[in-house]
């Protein structure tokens, strides 16, 4: 049984593990924001150079 502390110091069971098909719903979902992130200043970067003409 894992056993951690948490940020007050107090321990924590970590009985739960992700499964493989949860893991790669996390990284999905990151990997989504950040593409998200990346094309909204792409987005912003290229209508202030067209502006900027």
């Amino acid at each position: 049984m894992a056993v951690s502390a948490t940020l007050d110091g107090t321990p924590k069971q970590c009985s739960e593990r992700l499964t493989d098909g949860e893991e790669l719903k996390n990284r999905y979902q990151f990997l989504r924001l950040i593409h998200s992130i990346v094309a909204l200043f792409w987005r912003a970067i290229k209508g202030r150079s067209l502006r900027d003409g």
